[in-house]
């Protein structure tokens, strides 16, 4: 640091120099020379004082830069302090933002700590353009003391507090370290049918009556709450990774009651227990109102073990061994062995396709001690494309399914019964059942949350002489609806559908259905 007082030293020195000739010169010219060997003397003496005097300050000075460097040093050491103590608050504020049911007192404790912090802040803010005083630096000392008895206070959060989960919409339970997740919907329809039908809360078009006798019914209208379910989504982590449980209901069993719908575990890519079976291609469903849906879409549930996993950035591959449950005309089922199914997804969201395949075994036991046996299969083939011709959420969906001995896979021949294979009891042999469906849907997007559905599907079984003549041959079913969404987890929406439906010996009936539906979802 530059020595303020050298100048002064400096020109005292020269001063003095200058001034020692004068003094000589007057010694030979005058008779006082005594007096100005005194006067000499006092100038050195003045002299000295002012250089001992300019040393004092230098000392005063170097005191001084002492201190401002110690002020310094404290300085740098309270704002270290001062940022570990916002981390600290920093923690406890992400610790407290993790439960909605933190303590008003904890809220008070941290508006009080960052009140300390911002008046610590400021006050040390002025210290950098003072020079430092021995009080101020001991009411600093004061205040930090103070500060961090004030962070030890903080109460920990309860172990009993319910917190985030670690999945979307879930929440931590007490004293586990699983996390919940509940959802559903409470969903109300009135169903208006003019025609006779043999669903009356629903369009099924297996059960379109075909005869002129059954035709005398009028309109009715049913009211009905019982398609409105609730699901629980449990994830724990376990010592051998995360595992996961999945369980929903609906009311839609017989007399409103309670029905299973899900309800399996998995873990890592293991599922085991009832869900969609692996033919299901979820994202090929239209949006629809009705609670049967198309009548020839693949859409239902049972048990079974899965494997699935990812193949490259757009393919998925799962198979699965699946309840058989044949479902016979004529003879009872047995379950032999398990179907065999399987699917390849290609998907680059929002577009994909899938490609689906089953293998079954069907069986009876017609009387004790002998069986008849027959193969079933089926391939099906799904996809869903996005067409932004007016709206770049339309899309458009296509699905096609053939097979044998498939009937329980296709939702109206499921709801028929008996569709995957005929047992003859004169050649006493099972005989499988050819079926054929597709459909097709446009969904477009009007304006806003506003969109409707354009559906067409149909159902085709090739026909046994063996079968009688009523036996179901071919239905169709055309759909068209219109449904708002005002805020985001409600639907309002109305649907009109007509089908009909064709026997063996061609004879036709026809039926037609509005449904308004309300749903609200959680």
């Amino acid at each position: 640091m530059r020595d303020p007082f050298r100048p002064l030293a400096l020109l005292l020195a020269v001063t003095l120099f200058a001034a020692a000739p004068s003094v000589a010169q007057t010694e030979t010219t005058s008779s006082g020379g005594e007096e100005a060997d005194a006067r000499i003397e006092d100038l050195e003496t003045s002299a000295n004082a002012r250089l001992e005097e300019i040393e004092d300050l230098k000392q005063r000075l170097r005191e001084q830069e002492d201190r401002i460097a110690t002020r310094d040093s404290l300085i740098s050491e309270q704002r270290q302090r001062i940022e570990e103590l916002q981390r600290a608050v920093k923690e406890q504020e992400d610790r407290l933002a993790e439960s909605d049911s933190v303590a008003a007192e904890t809220m008070q404790h941290m508006d009080e700590l960052n009140g300390l912090v911002l008046d610590l802040t400021n006050r040390l803010l002025v210290l950098e353009d003072a020079a430092p005083m021995d009080s101020l630096s001991q009411v600093l000392i004061d205040r930090m003391a103070r500060l961090e008895a004030s962070v030890e206070e903080i109460p920990e959060i309860p172990p009993d507090v319910v917190s985030a989960g670690n999945f979307p919409g879930s929440f931590q339970i007490p004293g586990t370290g699983a996390a919940l997740k509940i959802g559903g919907w409470v969903r109300l329809s009135s169903v208006v049918t003019f025609d006779p039908l043999g669903s009356e809360d629903r369009f099924i078009c297996a059960e379109i009556p075909v005869g002129a006798e059954d035709t005398q019914i009028g309109t009715r209208t049913s009211l009905s709450a019982q398609t409105s379910r609730f699901n629980f989504d449990v994830r724990s982590p376990t010592e051998v990774g995360q595992m996961r449980a999945f369980i929903e209901g609906d009311f839609a069993g017989v007399g409103s009651t309670l029905r299973l719908r899900h309800a399996y575990g998995q873990y890592r890519r293991i599922i085991a227990g009832q869900t969609w079976s692996t033919l299901v291609d979820l994202k090929a469903s239209p949006a629809e109102l009705d609670f049967e849906g198309l009548n020839a879409r693949i859409q239902f549930r049972q048990s079974q073990i899965r494997w699935f996993d990812g193949i490259g950035d757009h393919l998925d591959v799962a198979i699965a061994a699946e309840d058989a449950e044949p479902d016979l005309t004529g003879a009872e089922g047995i379950s032999y062995l398990p179907d065999f199914t399987g699917r390849l997804v290609w998907a680059r969201d929002p577009n994909h396709v899938q490609v689906g395949a089953v293998l079954r075994q069907l069986r009876t036991e017609p009387e004790p001690g002998r069986t008849a046996s027959a193969s079933g299969w089926a391939v099906s083939l799904s996809s869903k494309v996005v067409v932004p011709a007016l709206d770049e959420r339309d899309d458009l969906t296509l699905a096609l399914t053939v097979g044998e001995g498939i009937g329980r896979y296709i939702t109206d021949l499921r709801s028929e019964g008996g569709q995957d294979a005929v047992y003859d009891s004169t050649s006493q042999e099972l005989h499988p059942l050819p079926a054929l469906s597709a459909y097709g849907a446009v969904h477009h997007y009007w304006w806003g949350n506003l969109h409707s559905t354009l559906l067409y599907g149909f159902v085709t079984v090739d026909n046994l002489e063996i079968q009688p003549d009523d036996a179901y041959h071919q239905t169709q079913r055309v759909t068209a609806n219109m449904i708002y969404t005002p805020i985001q987890r409600m639907d309002l929406g109305v649907e009109y559908i007509y089908g009909t439906r064709r026997n063996k010996n061609d004879d036709r009936g026809s039926a037609r259905q509005l449904q308004i539906a309300g749903t609200f979802r959680f």
